[in-house]
């Protein structure tokens, strides 16, 4: 699934969880979207509502904007907050 395909490349690339960023829309990205395996989650607007409720729950961040610029405004969303945290 795409949890374990996540946790396969960052091993792969020598990264911890904690510096990995996924973002999802639809009910086959739920395995990914955990703290297990990334750090920083994100849905676009467009995303299922379980996802979103997923990605919340976890308290990652939900884009009111669709596809590629709600990952794209997640993922500024999640670097901002890194910088922060520093």
């Amino acid at each position: 699934n795409k949890g374990t395909a996540l946790a396969d490349i960052a091993r792969r690339l020598d990264l911890s969880s904690e510096v990995v960023f996924a973002a999802g829309d639809q009910l086959n990205d739920l395995p990914m979207l955990t703290r297990r395996y990334a750090r920083w989650l994100a849905a676009p607007g467009n995303a299922v509502e379980p996802v979103k409720e997923v990605v919340r729950q976890q308290e990652g961040f939900v884009s009111k904007l669709l596809h590629g610029d709600g990952v794209a405004e997640g993922l500024e969303f999640c670097l901002r907050s890194a910088k922060r945290a520093q």
